[in-house]
């Protein structure tokens, strides 16, 4: 099923002649335990097979610092929101927004199209 949602995003993308980018994004609890996530094999495969841009941002999380990492995550108790805990903070989605930014802008295909937009 999802591979069908993908397949179909990927044929949209290509007949608006625009890029499609997978990105995994890890959860906290990727980040200091077992990196068992099976959708980062899934959409890395996914997109080695079609010849998408991936970006996995697990790694870049993991070389952090555990207090610089922190910072990213919203904690239990930090937001009076139910089911905030686990989301990024403002300094967590800034840290992401940055990595996709430099990713996208050291890619020629994306970097090509970063430049054409007004």
């Amino acid at each position: 099923m999802l591979s069908a949602m993908l397949d179909d995003l990927h044929e949209t993308n290509r007949a608006k002649n625009s890029v499609l980018v997978l990105a995994y994004l890890p959860i906290r609890e990727e980040l200091t335990g077992q990196p068992g996530a099976p959708w980062r094999g899934f959409l890395a495969e996914y997109a080695r097979q079609h010849h998408l841009l991936y970006l996995d941002l697990t790694d870049d999380f993991r070389r952090l610092p555990p207090a610089e990492m922190d910072k990213l995550f919203i904690g239990g108790g930090d937001v009076d929101f139910l089911g905030a805990e686990g989301h990024y903070t403002e300094a967590g989605n800034e840290f992401v927004a940055g990595l996709i930014y430099r990713r996208l802008q050291a890619n020629p295909e994306t970097a090509a199209k970063l430049r054409t937009q007004p």
